[in-house]
């Protein structure tokens, strides 16, 4: 939209212009200016045009045939003499369109709060008034933004402020108002829930449905004129039956108002040629005349389409508001009566009865640290019921805080403020506390003397004295008391008052004994940091919500009533015990259950209910007895009745929702209802192949009852689920649900579409009838539906999540040698001897494969056991043959893990952590078969502990052992021991152990004892072990307690319902925890995963471009993916259990984010940015773009249609994709030789034809449709004034890499050259002798002419004791000479110049008989002494002349010395005379060296000890900014530089001084070229584009200074090594994402050790920045570069 400060740049009041808005085309003269809008007048008629409507303007010179071109209708044209009150009923239609709406503002909001709370009537706004302070708070500090934490955190708290009170209509005009603020079209209908409908209605789209409703509702409340306009213009059938209700409503409305109304729906009636025939003329507004008019619109009120829509949304407000009321948590007031502060769980009691806490759930420091300090008791809190789903004890205390004191009772704290003011005559003031509220007080209740003697002698108006006070009610209201200061006054204010009798004696007493009574009071409490969980809110009943419907489902009805029919209901007496106890009851009932003893388990698990003993499992494995009990008698009400009354309550939602499936699946009782389960659990897990399984089954029920086109969507969603999450059913799979959707397209009535489909898949299905008789035509679909569906299998439903999902994967189709059992079903007509010879046939194959293979072929004989079981009840009456048990399923699994385990050992890189998972796997397989095998229970739990001690071969060995207990004992340390892994996995270990569901206490006191004895490791450094006298089991109970609580944070952070991704204060929490865990290697590694994923969710929010965001998101997505898939294939239990769940609704939620970008299509705006006419031709710089958040236009195409004669375009441009940045393109329009001069306007008719992607929900983001639209502008231009000059280039010359000696071209290194004088001057300002300064850095980087500079410097600064010496350059003194030869003679010949330089330094050398000797050193090979000789006669002069005079030297490219050193033409020893030349003859020096300098310095430490280091960085932002400009405004003060284009240009350069220089200089060229005044952003990439495309400038060479470092040889490759490695970083780094991980480095030929050692030299050379073990290069050119001409790896 249109910035005020650049319309009126070009417009003035009096010109003539043309305006395209999103409400039309205007044009005309403009009579005012305003800040937020534009007023023209155009044939008598005037339009105010707001700038954010704006979309594009220009100037044009001809007012005479000017004519609105405004799309809104205009005033009717009445004639006076057609009816009386004509011009009147004019004057009102005019004023009712151009009413303007008023959007409510938090100022408005913060005033009628005040106004409120004064008249009683709203007591909340205190917490209002906290939270518009933030808000004003975040506005000053702009961190108001939607993507600032800030400002998330102001959404949330008063997103909570409105869900704890949802008839607070200020709260949820709060909420409007700070929606509106950020841009968030959610705004409009929180502004209608507050009643505010106009300004709901002027901020909905005029093609959204409510629009017509916000208006009326708003012309119903007050008489809205701009919601009169809108439905006038909306719609015209329908505006009468609103005006109709308006008439009789008159009253209502302000007296101003009402004849207007009145007034205008003449005026409408009158323009549909019905001319009122009022029958009084003398005054409009009389009854009669209203009645009249009221007759006159019911006759066209029929058409009551707005009334309708009113009425419909007065009544979903009225439910809405219902609705919230009731779910809206209840606060109840309770005291603490428990805590312990080493478990970090409580209880509270209140009228709801005894409640478990957990210190998680405690949202207030203060109580936190009272908690902590065991100051708890009889402390009153607030607090909200919460459903804990990852603990047994499931309904708990949430969001607990300190219970605010009672307003009728004085608040005894004592507070910190301000004195705001004080009235010295009528002694009262106010002060102001911290959270913002204001107080009063009178002089008495001020307790400090001194204060009162201050307040009473000077005015303090505007100071914000800060003063301490308690609150004293009095009369209901609080006010200020014992009011005391915090600062400390002036010590001349206290030695007056004690001289003086302002202070009476009296009032030193009472402040004495104050201070007193303070200093023995109890310190003041403090407060305790802590991360506040919050718990998903507890409703009473889970079942009779109606859960959304998601991206992966049909939209769910209401949820059916429970089922009445349960029997006697035997379990709705059953209580459960508020806190568990353990006597076995759930061990005895297990032990029987598994020995098929049902009716005395069934009894033991009743009990076990009662008591909360292992009260899920109790609840799973009484459910599976009733079910099996169930299945032979047809009768399931005890199934429904335990469900009904303990499964929702206890059990968690996945479980249950699986437990319901089972039972509804089992019993047939109600398909309907199960067909509703699948849906909440597809919603409820977080694991793609277990929806894709729900949703087959569930495509599958709602055949069988007929519900064909709900499951031809099923088989859709199905698709869609697949391609969403990129998975890959197998081709079974894939057929399996062809049948399916064959079958219902056949039962929908398109029996040729289905015919041809079932004829695909007969050669898959051959002996399938349902196919058969679909192509024969004459397929019973309700018989096919009557056919039995396949069994529960209980052993396979109690299997631990990753084993079920373990033998869902495994296919027995993909085998293709299965016959009678396949994946989907049972042949019909087969014998228990063909089933049995199949399955033998599949073990058989086991033979002389891997042990990888050999566990895959195990879980093929486990996944033919279960299919048999399921599918065998669908084609026979009779029971499974005997061979085919669960036992044997079961026994199958526990091999393949312990086979999969085999093969983890034998492989290169050992997973220890996923070989623990399956350890813990097979116990849980061992504890759920008939007869309890002890031995290899200890058999697992020994080699479980081996993993952490052991070494592979003899873990290799012990694997078919048979191990006691004992074995332990004898344990080494073989490996390198990880104290966290032992840690983690111990834990895990012992607390599965503590929870098994049979008695293992044996086991446990070995496990106890031989922990306790450890000699192979100090148990006590890595647990916290209880005292001596904790024997046996007790020992792991108490340290798995603590352990547990952490395990029960983590899981709450975890909860499904707590997940919330667009929180970013739930991230950075959730990263925070993270973090911090102290977690065994492998899950660290997943842990960084993860941690690095959630921080590019963090950046996300950093983002408002769409490209920005689908590059995150698609980056997200993809590693997602692929740590999605390295935790299937190797799981350990934290990651298996806590992270998988969190990136399936990580990638849920990423999905329908990249979904939402797509919402906003674009909406691209084409503007002149500038036009300059050359010889012969004319430049015209359009400027397309896109409003930032709305998707790229993709595929633009330009047309251009020149509408003046003479004139051509010379070429059109080719577009890249329109997004939010935007991108100038160059028109050159060609003029006729003889015309051309007479051309002053040139007009233009553009044309943007592109294509997006839209939304459609039943599409995927592959296949989402595509829209084609194009844009029109039209401009006029003026020529007159665009004659253009060539830019003079004030960067010529400088390009060459030599050092800059103007002064004038010198940026950004004055702080450098001061740091370098600090270095070489004391604090007298004398220079420092023996003091040496080596600036190094990159080649090019700025060092010589730093150098330069310095030594400038320090001659103004040092003149005239410094005397100067150039030494030139390293590189000079290696010739035919000895390098220390030529350096003496280099040094001597110097000095002897600095004589000449110097009359009164000559003279005296003269007089001293002093003689050159350069000549001499290098003829004499006593040249050591001669130059001694020299140098000590030299520095007498020196002195003689000044005593504090001294040498200076100065040396470039000293790193050449380097190179020499290490091909061995010149000695070390060279460094070392260096040293003593500085400290013998007291010299100073600067030298300048490469980047290399670093690593000379480091390995001659001794030689180079005394030399200072300074590294030349790039040059700064500011210092880049002003080499651009600077130069320009002196050369070209016509060139206009955009802000965005310094930041681009910096951002090519890096701040590289050499680079930089370049880019300018090309800069003015490019301009030249293209006729062009104004450097934007495109311009500056368009330049670089064309300096990259012709190789010209940009060669290899200029980057050879990144590339090439002091490591690189003729003898090596490493050059080319550094040039790949580059390539690799420039291939793989994105523009949202230019740090790249070095995992995604791929160079072929070099080792990780050699890419390491690359890396970590480019980065210490600052050719590489790296954060977090990512790496990003430095230089966008280089990048650039690279990707041109290497394109990676």
């Amino acid at each position: 939209m249109i910035n005020f400060e650049e319309f009126v740049e070009d417009i003035q009041i009096g010109e003539y212009v043309r305006i395209s808005s999103l409400d039309g085309e205007f044009s005309g003269k403009v009579l005012r200016i305003r800040s937020t809008s534009v007023k023209i007048e155009n044939n008598s008629a005037e339009d105010v045009i707001p700038f954010d409507r704006m979309t594009q303007y220009s100037k044009i010179k001809v007012a005479s045939s000017l004519t609105s071109a405004r799309s809104a209708e205009k005033a009717p044209a009445v004639r006076s003499a057609a009816f009386p009150f004509a011009d009147l009923c004019q004057d009102s239609y005019r004023l009712v369109q151009q009413a303007s709406v008023r959007i409510p503002t938090t100022d408005d909001l913060k005033r009628r709060a005040k106004q409120a709370r004064k008249a009683g009537t709203y007591d909340g706004a205190n917490e209002l008034n906290a939270i518009l302070d933030s808000f004003s708070h975040a506005k000053k500090i702009h961190e108001d933004r939607p993507e600032t934490d800030r400002m998330h955190d102001i959404l949330a708290r008063t997103r909570r402020m409105v869900q704890d009170n949802p008839s607070d209509t200020f709260a949820v005009l709060l909420l409007a108002c700070l929606l509106h603020h950020n841009h968030d079209e959610r705004a409009a209908a929180h502004y209608a829930e507050a009643r505010e409908y106009e300004a709901a209605a002027a901020l909905t789209p005029d093609s959204a449905p409510e629009k017509l409703s916000y208006a009326a509702a708003a012309v119903s409340a007050h008489g809205s004129l701009p919601g009169l306009w809108s439905i006038h213009t909306l719609s015209p059938t329908g505006q009468w039956a609103v005006y109709e209700m308006v008439l009789n409503r008159l009253a209502d409305f302000p007296a101003d108002v009402r004849q207007t109304i009145l007034a205008f729906a003449a005026a409408c009636l009158s323009k549909e040629n019905t001319t009122p025939s009022f029958p009084d003329t003398g005054t409009l507004f009389t009854e009669r005349n209203i009645s009249y008019l009221r007759t006159l619109l019911k006759e066209r009120a029929e058409d009551r389409i707005v009334l309708d829509a009113l009425r419909k949304m007065e009544k979903e407000q009225k439910e809405k508001k219902k609705q919230k009321k009731e779910s809206a948590p209840s606060e109840l007031i309770g005291s603490i009566i428990q805590y312990h502060p080493n478990k970090g769980y409580g209880f509270i009691t209140s009228a709801q009865g005894t409640t478990f806490f957990h210190i998680t759930q405690i949202n207030d420091g203060r109580l936190r640290y009272l908690l902590s300090h065991e100051k708890y008791t009889g402390r009153k809190v607030k607090f909200r019921l919460g459903l804990n789903t990852n603990r047994e004890k499931s309904i708990c205390a949430d969001n607990i805080q300190m219970a605010e004191v009672s307003h009728t009772e004085p608040e005894e704290a004592r507070q910190e403020g301000v004195l705001l003011n004080y009235n010295r005559f009528e002694h009262i003031g106010r002060i102001q506390s911290a959270d913002h509220t204001k107080h009063t007080f009178l002089v008495q209740n001020i307790i400090d003397p001194y204060l009162k003697a201050y307040l009473e002698s000077i005015d303090i108006e505007g100071q914000d004295w800060p003063v301490e006070f308690s609150l004293k009610a009095h009369e209901g209201k609080f006010h200020a008391d014992q009011i005391r200061s915090l600062q400390d006054f002036p010590q001349e204010l206290y030695e007056e008052w004690n001289h003086s009798t302002i202070i009476s004696k009296k009032d030193l007493e009472k402040w004495a004994a104050y201070q007193s009574h303070e200093e023995s009071s109890e310190p003041e409490e403090e407060w305790e940091d802590g991360i506040y969980i919050p718990l998903q809110p507890y409703q009473k009943s889970l079942f009779e919500k109606k859960a959304p419907p998601t991206s992966t489902t049909h939209a769910l009805k209401p949820k059916r009533p429970p089922i009445k029919n349960l029997g006697a209901n035997k379990f709705a007496e059953i209580s459960v015990a508020s806190e568990p106890t353990s006597q076995n009851y759930y061990a005895r009932a297990h032990k029987l259950w598994l020995t098929a003893n049902r009716d005395q388990s069934e009894a033991l698990y009743i009990e076990a209910i009662k008591h909360n003993d292992h009260l899920p499992s109790a609840i799973g494995d009484l459910l599976s007895l009733y079910i099996k009990r169930g299945n032979e008698t047809g009768d399931y009400s005890d199934a429904f009745s335990l469900m009904e009354n303990h499964g929702r309550e206890h059990l968690e939602r996945d479980k249950y929702l699986n437990n319901m499936i089972t039972l509804y699946s089992a019993s047939r009782t109600d398909p309907e209802r199960l067909i509703d389960y699948y849906r909440d659990a597809i919603d409820e897990t977080v694991l793609p192949n277990r929806k894709l399984h729900y949703i087959r089954q569930m495509a599958v029920q709602e055949q069988n009852i007929g519900k064909y086109q709900d499951s031809l969507e099923s088989c859709n969603i199905w698709e869609k689920v697949s391609a969403q999450y990129a998975l890959q059913p197998s081709d079974s799979d894939r057929r399996y649900m062809e049948h399916l959707r064959c079958i219902s397209i056949y039962g929908l009535g398109r029996k040729d579409e289905a015919k041809k489909m079932a004829e695909s898949l007969l050669s898959f299905f051959p002996n399938n009838e349902s196919l058969q008789q679909i192509i024969s035509g004459n397929f019973d679909a309700a018989a096919d539906t009557a056919k039995k569906l396949p069994a529960n299998v209980p052993a396979f439903d109690h299997l631990p999540l990753f084993l079920q999902n373990m033998l869902d994967d495994v296919s027995l189709d993909r085998m293709k040698k299965t016959t009678y059992i396949t994946d989907n079903g049972i042949k019909e007509k087969v014998t228990n001897k063909d089933l049995t010879a199949e399955y033998h046939t599949i073990m058989s194959a086991m033979a002389g494969v891997s042990n990888a293979e050999r566990a895959g072929q195990r879980l093929l004989g486990a996944k033919y056991i279960k299919n048999c079981l399921a599918f065998w009840p669908t084609v026979h009456t009779s029971p499974p043959p005997e061979f085919f048990t669960e036992q044997r399923m079961l026994e199958n699994i526990r091999e393949s893990l312990h086979l999969r385990i085999s093969a983890e050992l034998g492989s290169f890189d050992k997973h220890f952590s996923t070989m623990r998972f399956y350890y813990l796997l097979m116990l849980e397989i061992l504890l759920r078969k008939e007869k309890l095998d002890r031995e290899m229970i200890d058999t697992v739990i020994v080699h479980y502990i081996q993993l952490s001690f052991c070494s592979v071969e003899n873990l290799t060995t012990s694997l078919e052992k048979i191990l006691k207990l004992d074995e332990l004992f004898f344990l080494e340390r073989e490996i390198e021991f990880h104290a966290n892994d032992f840690r983690n996995a111990f834990l895990q270990l012992a607390q599965f152990l503590l929870e098994a569901p049979v008695d293992l206490r044996e086991s446990l006191d070995r496990l106890a004892t031989w922990l306790k004895a450890n000699r192979i490791f100090d148990p006590s450094t890595i647990f916290d072990m209880p005292e001596d006298d904790v024997k046996g089991a007790e020992i792991l109970r108490e340290i798995v307690d603590d352990y547990a609580q952490e395990s029960t944070q983590l899981s709450n952070m975890f909860t499904k319902s707590t997940m919330n991704f667009s929180s970013s204060v739930w991230l950075k929490d959730l990263i925070t925890l993270l973090e911090n865990l102290i977690t065994g290697h492998q899950d660290k590694q997943y842990n960084k995963k993860i941690i690095r994923l959630l921080k590019m969710m963090q950046d996300l929010y950093q983002k408002n471009d769409f490209d920005s965001r689908i590059q995150i998101l698609d980056n997200i997505r993809s590693q997602a993916m692929d740590l999605n898939e390295e935790i299937e294939d190797y799981p350990t239990q934290f990651s298996y259990t806590e992270l998988l769940p969190i990136l399936g609704k990580l990638r849920e939620w990423v999905n329908a984010e990249h979904r939402n970008q797509y919402k906003l299509a674009p909406r691209p705006n084409i503007v002149r940015q500038e036009a300059n006419k050359g010889d012969q031709h004319v430049v015209v710089v359009l400027r397309i773009s896109n409003q930032m958040g709305c998707q790229r236009a993709d595929n633009p195409m330009l047309r251009i249609e020149v509408l003046t004669e003479h004139v051509t375009l010379e070429s059109t441009p080719i577009l890249e994709p329109v997004s939010s940045s935007p991108q100038d393109h160059p028109l050159r329009f060609l003029l006729e030789a003889e015309s051309g001069d007479h051309i002053d306007t040139l007009d233009l008719k553009v044309f943007l034809k592109y294509e997006y992607r839209c939304i459609d929900d039943d599409n995927t983001d592959h296949d989402m449709a595509r829209r084609e639209e194009t844009l029109e502008r039209s401009f006029s231009i003026a020529l007159n004034d665009a004659a253009f000059e060539e830019i003079p280039n004030p960067f010529d010359g400088l390009t060459q890499g030599g050092a800059v000696l103007n002064e004038d071209m010198m940026f950004g290194r004055d702080k450098d050259i001061e740091q370098v004088l600090e270095k070489v001057s004391d604090s007298d300002h004398h220079l420092i002798p023996g003091r040496s300064i080596a600036l190094f850095g990159q080649k090019r980087s700025g060092k010589t002419t730093l150098l330069h500079f310095v030594k400038e410097r320090i001659r103004q600064n040092f003149k005239p004791d410094a005397i100067c010496i150039e030494l030139g350059s390293v590189g000079s003194f290696v010739n035919d000479h000895t390098f220390l030869r030529s350096l003496l003679a280099k040094i001597a010949s110097e000095l002897e110049n600095s004589l000449y330089d110097n009359e009164e330094l000559e003279k005296l050398a003269e007089e001293d008989g002093l003689t050159e000797i350069s000549d001499i050193i290098l003829r004499d090979e006593n040249y050591h002494h001669i130059f001694h000789r020299f140098m000590q006669r030299y520095l007498k002069v020196m002195k003689k002349w000044r005593p504090h005079s001294q040498l200076v030297f100065f040396l470039d490219e000293f790193t050449y010395l380097y190179n020499y050193i290490r091909k061995g033409s010149v000695s070390p020893d060279v460094l070392q005379y260096w040293k003593a030349f500085m400290e013998t003859y007291h010299c100073s020096s600067i030298i300048v060296g490469q980047d290399s300098m670093a690593q000379l310095h480091k390995d001659y430490p001794n030689e180079l000890g005394t030399i200072q280091m300074q590294r030349v960085h790039y040059l700064d932002f500011d210092a880049t900014k002003d080499m651009l400009f600077r130069p320009l405004e002196k050369a070209a003060p016509r060139v206009q530089i955009e802000p965005e284009a310094y930041t681009r240009l910096f951002e090519y350069s890096a701040g590289s001084a050499y680079w930089h220089m370049i880019l300018c200089s090309r800069l003015v060229a490019f301009l030249n070229q293209n006729t062009l005044y104004t450097v934007t952003a495109p311009v500056v990439d368009n330049m670089v584009q064309q300096e990259l495309e012709s190789g010209d400038i940009i060669t290899q060479q200029l980057f050879q200074p990144l590339y090439n470092d002091s490591q690189c040889t003729d003898d090596n490759n490493r050059e080319q090594q550094n040039i790949r490695l580059l390539a690799a970083i420039a291939h793989a780094a994105q523009p949202t994402s230019p740090y790249v991980q070095i995992s995604d480095i791929k160079v072929t030929g070099i080792t990780p050790e050699e890419k390491k050692s690359l890396l970590d030299a480019l980065v210490q050379r600052k050719v590489l920045d790296c954060r977090e073990e990512k790496y990003k290069i430095f230089v966008e050119l280089f990048r650039r570069w690279l990707n041109k001409y290497f394109g990676g790896e």
